[in-house]
C-alpha cells in the first residue's frame, strides 16, 4: 500500500550510509572526517576535565566554584554530566541529513547564547538563570543523541518488531526524563548557591531543620516581632531565621552582617548594632564552622561568645542575647580615655582591660560617651571624664581640669599604679569575694567567687564608697573618693573583676560581664544618659574593608597628631653597646682591625669602623662578645646603625646571629637592607627571626655576630653605631631617631628649657621627642603612604614612607615640647602659637603616625585593598583610582572603617582580588599530564581514532576505488507486487529481498543511493530496468 511504501521510504531515507551521488561521496568523506576531527578533541577535553577534578577536589567545592562569576573552565563538564556526554555522541550517532537540520541549528545557539549570558557580568543576577536556560537546551540535543542511540541499538538487534521498538521508545523517554532531572539540579545549584561564593570551604547544608534548631527558633518566634536576630552564615542560618520572621531587610543589611561579625572593636560592634534591629545571635554548627574560617579574628569570636549571655542553648545551637547598650556618639559628654596602644590592637590582653571592658561599663549603663586616646587634648571638652588605667605620674596633666570642678574616674584596668597606691593600702594576703556592697546606696551586688587582694582604704587620703564582700563582710575597697589638689577623684578598682573574666570560664565572665553597667551607679556623680537614634544614612556610605596605599601627591589633615617613634616613653632603647669605646668586640672571620671614627657616626661621639678583608671562601664577620650573659627577656627589637661602602650585590650573603646557650643561635638577612655609602637603621624583631636552631634563651644571650660571604681577598669596610635593645609595646620598627630639618621660623614663641639654639631654621637634627599639649591642627604631606588597617574610632595609624613634610598650627594656648639632638647637644624646647615646621627623613622605614580626625587628599594613585562604594558598584572588592581621590577617616575600627565625603576624578581600575576563592584552586599540570589515567586516557582515543581511519581506507578498498563503480546505482522499488508483473498480489517477499539487499550493501561498503521516482506505477515501470 502507499502507506507501506512512506514507511519503507522513510525508514531508508533515514539510514546513515546513504548518499545520493559522487558529489555526494566527498561530502560523506568530510563528514567523516570532521567527525573525527572535532568528536574525538571535544571528548578529550570533556574527559580531561574530570581528570582535573579529581585532582583539585580536595580544595575544590562546588557550592562556591561552581557559583562563581566566571565558572571555571574544567566545571562545565562536571556541571553537564552525562547529558554533555550524550551531545558529543551525538556527533557520532547522526544522520549528515540530522546535523544539518534547522531545529538541531536552532538548539546549539540556544545553548551558546544561554552559557555566555550565564557567565557574563554585564546580566547580575538575572545571568544566574541563564546557567538553567543553557541546560534546557543541551538536554534536548542530549535527546537527538540518545533516539539517534536507540534506533541503531533496535535496529541491529532485529527489525520489523513492534515490541522492541516500544521498549526502546520507552526506555528512551525514561532515560531522557532522569538525565533532565538530575542534570538539572546542578544549573540550580548553582543559582541557589551564587551568594555563598565567598563563604570559604566550611558550608554546611542540611536537607532538613534538626530538632535543636526547631527549639531555637520557636523561641526566637515567641519573641517576635519585639528582637530580631543575626547569624554568620548569610544563606543557611538566615533561612532557618527567615521562616519564623526573624529578619527582613530592616534588620540587617547583607552589609551590615559582614561589619557585625567581622568588627575587632566594641564601637564597631555597637555601631552596626544601633543602626540594627538585631538583638541575638543565632550561632549553629554552621555558624561556628563560618567564624572560624571567616571571622576567626573578630570581636564576637573571640570575645563576646563567651561574655553574652546566653537565651537558648541545645546541642548545636546557641543563642545569644545582646543586652541594650548604647553605641559611641560624637561629642558625648562622658569621655574615656584609653591607651594609645589600643588603636593596634583592639583584641590584645591590654586592650580587653583597659578599652573594652571599661567601655562597655558606659554602654551597659546607657551612658552617652565617646572614646578618647591618651594624649588628645579633646579629652577636656567632656563633663565627666573616666581614665581606663592607672596615669601614674600623668595625672598632672589632668590637674588644670580638676580645677573647672569636673568629675574624674580612674579605673586600674591594667593593675594599680601610683594613684591607687597612694589611696589603697594592699596586704600580701589574697581574700575571696562574692559580691560588692555600696555604703553610699546601700545595695548589693552579687557576683561569682574571685580573687581579691585584701586591703583598706588609707583615710587620710580615701573615703570608701563601695567594698568587695565575702559573705557579708568586707575585704577591700572597690569604690573610693580621693581629694586631688582639694578637687574630688573618684576610683573604682576593678582589676580583680577584670582579671577574673580574663582567667575564669564562660560562666564566670557572663555573669560579671552582665553587671558591668552597675559599677559607675555605685558613684555619687551623674552620669549623662543617651538617647540613641539610628544613623539613616549610615548603610549608604563608604566602607574600607582592608588597607589602602597612595602614591604620588598626598596630604592629610588632621586635629591631632602622635608619633611612636618620637615618644620617649614608647621609644626607649637600652644600650648594648653605645660604639663610642671599643670593648668586646673583635675580628671573627678573615684579616682586619676596628677602630673609632670620630667624624662619620649617627649618635655620641663616635661609631666604629670595621674593616676585614675576606678569608677563603669570601668569609669575613665581626663579634661582640660582653663579659656577662646579657639578659633580654621580654625585649622586644634588637636595634642598631649600620653602614657599608659596599652594595647588596658585591655580597652573598650578609647576616646578623644572636647567640644563646650551645648550639641556640638566630639570625636575620639584612642583605637586601644595605644601603652603599648612607646609614640605614636596622629593627630586628627578636620574637620572628629569619632563621634560628633550637629555642634560644633570651634571658641567657651569649653573643652577637655580623657575619657576610663577598668575594675572597677583597677588602670591605662597614661602620656601626648605637646597639641597643627595645621592649617597646610598639612594633615601630625604628631604630633611633628620624633625621629632621625644623623650621621655627612661623613661631610665635620659643623658648629654650636646655641647650643652645642658634639659628630658627635647623638641619640634620635628631628628633628625641615631639609632646603636643592641647589641641593643634596638623598637616602632613608625602610622596607615599600606606594604611595597614590599625584604627579606633577616630583615630587611625599610617604609615608615611620616604621623606615627609609636617605643619603644626598652633593657637596661643596651644604648646609643643619639642628635644632635638644636633652635633651631641640636646636642645629643649617650647613652642606657643604659631606654626612648627618639621621635613623628617626616615631611617630605613615609613614611620608610623597616629592622627585623629583626618582628611586625605590624593594626586596620583590611590589603591583600596577591598572597598563597598556602591555608586561603582563595587562591592567589597579591590578599587584604584588614578587621578585625585579624597576622602575623611570618618569612625574606624580595626577590621574596617567609613571614609566619608569620598569622590574621585579620574580613572577606576576594580582588579581582580587574589584571595577571592571564585578564582579557583591552582591545577598542578605537571601531575595531571603525566598520571596513568590521563595516559590510558588518550592512548585509548588515539587507537579509536586510528581504528576509524583504517577502516574508512578498507571500506574504500573493497569497494572497488574506481568512480564508476563508487557511483554505479542500484534500484529498488516496493509496488505491492511480488514481481515486476502488476497483475500478481503481494506476498512480501520482494520486500524482504530488498531489505536483504540494502543491509548487505551496509555491511560491506558498497555505496548505494536511493531516488524516489516520479509518475504512475506504470510509467515508473517503465523506467526500471530489470534486477
Amino acid at each position: 500500500t502507499d502507506l507501506g511504501i512512506r514507511r519503507a521510504l522513510s525508514r531508508w531515507e533515514g539510514w546513515s550510509w546513504t548518499i545520493l551521488s559522487s558529489s555526494g561521496q566527498k561530502r560523506a568523506g568530510l563528514l567523516r572526517h570532521g567527525r573525527l576531527a572535532i568528536g574525538l578533541p571535544a571528548i578529550y577535553l570533556y574527559g580531561l576535565s574530570f581528570l582535573i577534578w579529581a585532582d583539585v577536589k580536595d580544595d575544590f567545592n562546588v557550592i562556591i566554584y561552581g557559583a562563581s562569576n566566571p565558572v571555571l573552565p574544567f566545571f562545565l563538564p562536571i556541571r553537564w554530566g552525562v547529558a554533555g556526554a550524550l551531545v558529543l555522541a551525538s556527533i557520532f550517532l547522526l544522520h549528515r541529513r540530522e546535523l544539518e537540520r534547522k531545529e538541531l541549528l536552532f538548539l546549539v545557539s540556544w545553548f551558546i547564547a544561554a552559557l555566555l549570558l550565564s557567565e557574563s557580568q554585564a546580566v547580575a543576577f538575572y545571568g544566574m538563570r541563564m546557567g538553567a536556560f543553557a541546560y534546557m537546551a543541551l538536554a534536548m540535543l542530549a535527546g537527538l543523541g540518545l533516539d539517534a542511540l536507540l534506533a541503531e541499538l533496535v535496529r541491529r538487534g532485529g527489525a520489523g518488531r513492534p515490541d522492541l521498538e516500544m521498549r526502546a521508545n520507552s526506555l528512551k523517554c525514561t532515560v531522557l526524563t532522569a538525565i533532565i532531572l538530575l542534570g538539572a539540579m546542578t544549573p540550580i545549584f548553582k543559582t541557589e548557591f551564587k551568594m555563598l561564593k565567598q563563604m570559604g570551604k566550611e558550608v554546611w547544608w542540611e536537607s532538613e531543620v534538626s530538632e535543636d534548631e526547631i527549639a531555637a527558633l520557636s523561641f526566637l518566634r515567641a519573641e517576635f516581632p519585639a528582637s530580631y536576630a543575626a547569624a554568620a552564615d548569610r544563606y543557611q542560618s538566615l533561612i532557618r531565621l527567615k521562616m519564623v520572621g526573624m529578619i527582613d531587610l530592616g534588620a540587617l543589611p547583607p552589609l551590615g552582617t559582614d561589619l557585625l561579625f567581622r568588627a575587632r572593636g566594641i564601637e564597631g560592634f555597637l555601631k552596626v548594632l544601633s543602626n540594627s534591629r538585631v538583638r541575638y545571635l543565632f550561632v549553629s554548627d554552621r555558624d561556628r564552622a563560618c567564624l572560624s574560617r571567616r571571622f576567626e579574628d573578630s570581636l564576637v569570636t573571640r570575645f563576646l561568645l563567651d561574655h553574652l549571655s546566653l537565651a537558648v542553648r541545645t546541642d548545636t545551637v546557641s543563642i545569644y542575647e545582646v543586652p541594650d547598650m548604647t553605641p559611641p556618639a560624637e561629642g558625648a559628654p562622658l569621655g574615656i580615655v584609653v591607651p594609645r596602644e589600643v588603636v593596634m590592637d583592639a583584641l590584645s590582653p591590654t586592650a580587653i582591660s583597659c578599652y573594652i571592658y571599661p567601655v562597655a561599663m558606659a554602654a551597659l549603663a546607657q551612658a552617652s560617651y565617646r572614646v578618647l586616646v591618651d594624649g588628645d587634648a579633646e579629652a577636656f571638652r567632656s563633663s565627666v571624664l573616666v581614665l581606663a588605667s592607672d596615669p601614674g605620674d600623668g595625672i598632672k596633666d589632668y590637674l588644670g581640669w580638676l580645677r573647672l570642678g569636673r568629675p574624674l574616674v580612674i579605673l586600674d584596668g591594667s593593675g594599680p599604679g601610683q594613684v591607687f597606691g597612694s589611696s589603697i593600702l594592699y596586704g600580701g594576703e589574697v581574700a575571696r569575694a562574692d559580691g560588692i556592697k555600696s555604703e553610699l546606696r546601700g545595695t548589693l551586688i552579687p557576683l561569682p567567687e574571685v580573687s581579691v587582694p585584701r586591703a583598706h582604704a588609707n583615710e587620710e587620703q580615701a573615703t570608701v564608697l563601695a567594698w568587695y564582700t565575702c559573705r557579708g563582710r568586707e575585704v577591700a575597697p572597690f569604690a573610693l573618693r580621693t581629694s586631688l589638689q582639694g578637687q574630688d577623684v573618684f576610683l573604682l578598682d576593678v582589676f580583680p573583676l577584670f582579671d577574673a573574666m580574663l582567667e575564669g570560664g564562660p560562666e564566670v565572665k557572663r555573669d560579671i560581664f552582665g553587671k558591668l553597667g552597675l559599677m559607675l551607679e555605685l558613684l555619687p556623680i551623674e552620669i549623662p544618659g543617651a538617647n540613641v537614634e539610628p544613623d539613616l544614612g549610615f548603610w549608604s556610605g563608604v566602607f574600607s574593608l582592608g588597607g589602602f596605599n597612595a602614591t604620588g601627591s598626598v596630604d592629610v589633615e588632621a586635629d591631632w597628631l602622635y608619633v611612636p617613634i618620637m615618644d620617649p616613653a614608647q621609644n626607649n632603647p637600652a644600650f648594648v653597646h653605645n660604639c663610642n669605646y671599643l670593648g668586646d668586640w673583635s675580628i671573627f672571620y678573615g684579616e682586619g682591625n676596628i677602630t673609632l671614627d670620630t667624624y662619620d657616626f649617627v649618635e655620641g661621639g663616635a661609631s666604629l669602623k670595621v674593616s676585614i678583608t675576606a678569608q677563603e671562601g669570601g668569609h669575613l664577620a665581626v663579634s661582640y662578645r660582653p663579659p656577662e650573659r646579657l639578659n633580654w627577656t621580654g625585649v622586644k627589637f634588637l636595634e642598631l646603625w649600620f653602614k657599608a661602602d659596599f652594595s647588596p650585590f658585591d655580597v652573598k650573603l650578609a647576616r646578623i646571629y644572636v647567640y644563646g646557650d650551645k648550639p641556640t643561635f638566630m639570625f636575620w638577612n639584612i642583605r637586601p637592607e644595605i644601603a652603599e655609602g648612607r646609614w640605614i637603621g636596622l629593627a630586628l624583631p627578636l620574637d620572628s627571626p629569619d632563621g634560628a636552631l633550637g629555642t634560644l634563651d633570651m634571658g641567657r644571650v651569649r653573643s652577637i655576630l655580623l657575619y657576610f660571604q663577598g668575594e675572597p681577598g677583597r677588602t670591605y669596610s662597614f661602620w656601626l653605631d648605637d646597639v641597643c635593645v627595645d621592649i617597646s609595646s610598639w612594633l615601630t620598627g625604628h631604630v633611633g631617631s628620624p633625621t629632621a630639618t625644623i623650621d621655627l621660623r612661623g613661631a610665635e614663641h620659643v623658648d629654650v628649657i636646655s641647650g643652645q639654639l642658634d639659628s630658627l631654621l635647623i638641619p640634620n637634627a635628631m628628633i628625641q621627642s615631639l609632646r603636643i599639649r592641647r589641641e593643634v591642627h596638623v598637616g602632613l604631606s608625602t610622596s607615599r603612604l600606606e594604611f595597614h588597617g590599625g584604627g579606633l574610632d577616630k583615630y587611625v595609624l599610617l604609615t608615611l614612607g620616604d621623606e615627609f613634610h609636617v605643619d603644626l598650627w598652633l593657637s596661643w594656648a596651644a604648646t609643643i615640647d619639642l628635644a632635638f639632638v644636633r652635633r651631641g647637644i640636646t636642645t629643649r624646647l617650647s613652642i606657643r602659637g604659631g606654626t612648627l615646621s618639621l621635613t623628617i627623613r626616615p631611617a630605613a622605614v615609613g614611620i608610623e603616625v597616629m592622627v585623629g580626625r583626618a582628611s586625605i587628599s590624593v594626586r596620583g594613585r590611590t589603591s583600596f585593598g577591598e572597598i563597598y562604594v556602591p555608586q561603582l558598584r563595587c562591592y567589597r572588592h579591590p578599587l584604584a583610582v588614578e587621578g585625585r581621590t579624597s576622602f575623611v577617616l570618618g569612625f574606624s575600627d580595626n577590621a574596617w572603617r567609613c571614609l566619608d565625603g569620598f569622590s574621585y576624578q579620574g580613572s577606576i581600575e576594580m582588579p581582580r582580588s587574589a584571595s577571592n576563592p571564585s578564582a579557583g584552586p591552582e591545577v598542578d599540570w605537571e601531575v595531571v599530564l603525566l598520571s596513568p589515567w590521563h595516559l590510558a586516557f588518550t592512548a585509548s582515543l588515539a587507537a579509536v581514532g586510528l581504528m576509524a581511519i583504517w577502516r574508512d581506507k578498507r571500506r574504500q578498498r573493497r569497494g572497488g576505488g574506481g568512480k564508476a563503480s563508487c557511483d554505479r546505482p542500484i534500484r529498488v522499488l516496493y509496488i505491492g507486487t511480488n514481481d515486476l508483473s502488476p497483475g500478481k498480489p503481494c506476498r512480501g517477499g520482494t520486500m524482504r529481498l530488498a531489505l536483504e539487499i540494502l543491509r548487505h550493501i551496509g555491511r560491506e561498503g558498497v555505496l548505494a543511493r536511493y531516488e524516489r521516482v516520479s509518475g504512475s506505477r506504470s510509467e515508473q515501470l517503465a523506467r526500471l530496468p530489470s534486477l
